[in-house]
């Protein structure tokens, strides 16, 4: 059985007007923490008595960071927590990305709040990677200097509108850069579906393996409750229920297309 930890909290920053990151003091947690993987978190209130599952944004050296969106009444409370206080979280949990022992180089796809596991996923990669991070616009990119300060990180910003970097989606800066001969061992994605299936289809025509970091609303967060439970498909073709919080959230393509 997976246990809950009361961590503190070490420094709390608004990086948005609807997204906030905590750094939280995770030393008392003797499990491997791996990329990909979430920690479902008390929210501490009447009104949200279900735990909220937030991925693993980076982790070091005992230091936990979580970055999340406020998008209900749990995280709204979430966000009001400040240095010093108390955060339970119950974790690690699920399945995290895999990560070669060796590679040329790699590809990272994210979109939006599907952004903020990569960072962790970058940082674990024991060869370069290049990181298409994908925003509306630029007054909603974050992370960037995150994504720049690592030495093995090529990072391609994209923009809706073009008003940084890139101007388009980044499945097709992604696609571009595959046709202009650029070759990955694997690609990962997280992000809206919509953007994740299209990197699985071009990684499926490229032969090339990918994983992606599916969402779903959780009960439980350790695959009693089947709420998160999505269809899936074996190697023989033949489809069946997974748990994306226990048996993912992180599968390869093959598993889902």
């Amino acid at each position: 059985m997976k246990q809950t930890y009361q961590c503190t909290i070490l420094e709390r920053a608004k990086l948005s007007d609807k997204t906030i990151s905590l750094l939280i003091d995770a030393s008392q947690i003797r499990e491997e923490i791996l990329p990909g993987q979430f920690f479902h978190i008390n929210c501490n209130t009447q009104d949200s008595y279900l735990r909220r599952p937030i991925s693993v944004c980076d982790f070091e050296k005992g230091r936990l960071r979580l970055v999340f969106e406020i998008r209900g009444k749990g995280t709204a409370k979430l966000a009001k927590l400040n240095k010093g206080d108390a955060i339970d979280l119950l974790g690690p949990l699920g399945r995290g990305f895999h990560l070669p022992k060796s590679g040329k180089r790699a590809a990272v796809v994210g979109g939006g709040i599907g952004t903020f596991p990569l960072l962790f996923l970058t940082k674990s990669l024991s060869f370069p990677c290049d990181a298409f991070l994908g925003f509306r616009c630029e007054e909603q990119i974050i992370l960037a200097d995150e994504f720049k300060s690592l030495p093995n990180v090529n990072l391609i910003l994209c923009t809706d509108n073009g008003s940084c970097g890139y101007c388009g989606f980044a499945p097709s800066a992604l696609t571009e850069a595959l046709d202009a001969g650029k070759n990955y061992d694997i690609i990962y994605t997280c992000g809206p579906r919509i953007m994740m299936d299209c990197v699985a289809k071009t990684a499926t025509e490229k032969k090339i393996p990918c994983q992606l970091s599916l969402e779903e609303r959780m009960g439980c967060g350790i695959g009693a409750c089947l709420v998160c439970a999505c269809q899936t498909k074996e190697k023989n073709g033949q489809s069946h229920m997974s748990r994306v919080c226990a048996d993912g959230p992180v599968f390869w393509a093959e598993e889902i297309l």
